[in-house]
């Protein structure tokens, strides 16, 4: 094989492996996600969304190196001017006499180390150092609505789940489109070790969560790409929990929002039972609740009146078990009460206590091991 051939063949393989270690270490897997519940854990139902004040908080970070962009001094540094004119005529006319050959390269030697001390200046420099490991990144900013690129995996716990299957998936209320990587939208700049302003997104309002009970939630973002992960996409690197009391106020009356139910409920619903607050034509609201009856295949639903609600006040709802609700409310008359009402069974079993207000405000309702107290 002839020497240039063989030197072809050694540099090629020397690029495919320095291209292959340049993949391994930039631009895949740079972007980390992490997902915040600004408005704490426990949600009630909204009177048209799902799930009332239920936003995530998204965050971007990108993983490389920040970069140094301080100047660094570097010392010692040779600096070699070109020859003048007059500088390249007389090195051409310069008269070497030698004997032989060895005395002309020795004296040209010493002709050009002159030469080179008298064109080399040493001196101290300052440079942007070069940062190897820093990568900026362009992102789509995450937004929800009928085109984005964030998608949110919610489950509910407690969910039974058939052998082998995959859990059940709270389903997006609007049908929507994610934006590709070569769609036309406008993009953000993500730049080395910095990490993006904290996303704010209204998951309650987009997001069909009817059903009482505990979910978590994390986030995917679909254009951003990720080999560690199962779909190859970054999804974020926590899990949040929160819980979804069945109860919602509602700026209608009670007969106006029966006869329009489904709108309330953005469908047909689908839980076993509810709780609403609703004003009356007088100056106080009422609190009630529904319960669905299932027999010989027929579904019907039931509604009855608990109490009523002082205006200007909210009931405090808790969950006590998955079946029963605790309901703290100020009655219109200027007292309040602890209700529980146990869905366990047709006709639910409602107790009643009468409890004090402190200062003349209401207490806090809480629940512990399916204890139900005020504070």
């Amino acid at each position: 094989m002839r020497p240039g051939l063989i030197l072809s063949v050694v540099l090629f393989v020397c690029a495919v492996v320095r291209s292959g270690w340049a993949l391994d270490e930039r631009g895949m897997d740079l972007v980390e996600c992490t997902i915040t519940l600004p408005n704490g854990t426990i949600y009630m139902r909204g009177e048209t969304d799902p799930v009332m004040d239920l936003v995530v908080g998204l965050t971007l970070t990108n993983r490389s190196v920040k970069e140094n962009l301080s100047k660094e001094t570097i010392s010692d540094v040779k600096r070699v001017s070109m020859l003048t004119e007059e500088e390249r005529l007389a090195l051409e006319n310069t008269n070497i006499e030698a004997k032989d050959v060895s005395e002309y390269l020795q004296k040209l030697a010493e002709i050009m180390s002159d030469l080179d001390k008298k064109k080399t200046q040493i001196t101290t420099v300052e440079h942007t150092p070069i940062n190897p490991k820093s990568f900026g990144i362009e992102y789509v900013e995450p937004r929800l609505g009928p085109h984005d690129v964030v998608e949110f995996v919610i489950t509910k716990e407690g969910e039974k789940i058939a052998e082998g299957g995959k859990p059940k998936l709270i389903e997006r209320d609007m049908p929507v489109e994610h934006t590709g990587l070569m769609d036309s939208v406008p993009t953000k700049y993500l730049a080395a070790g910095e990490s993006s302003p904290e996303y704010k997104l209204p998951v309650g309002k987009f997001y069909k969560i009817r059903e009482p009970g505990t979910y978590k939630i994390k986030a995917v973002i679909r254009s951003i790409g990720d080999s560690g992960k199962p779909g190859r996409v970054v999804e974020s690197k926590n899990e949040e929990t929160f819980s979804v009391v069945p109860f919602k106020v509602v700026s209608r009356k009670i007969e106006h929002m029966v006869e329009f139910w489904n709108d309330f409920e953005r469908g047909n619903p689908d839980f076993d039972y509810m709780v609403y607050q609703v004003p009356r034509a007088a100056p106080w609201n009422e609190v009630y609740y529904v319960q669905r009856i299932k027999v010989r295949g027929m579904e019907r639903w039931e509604w009855h009146r608990l109490c009523s609600v002082k205006d200007g006040t909210v009931a405090q709802v808790a969950q006590v078990t998955p079946t029963k609700l605790a309901v703290l409310a100020q009655h219109a008359k200027g007292d309040a009460a602890v209700y529980t009402v146990d869905f366990a069974k047709v006709d639910p079993l409602v107790t009643y206590q009468k409890t004090e207000l402190k200062e003349g405000k209401l207490p806090t309702l809480k629940v512990e091991g399916g204890n139900v107290s005020v504070e």
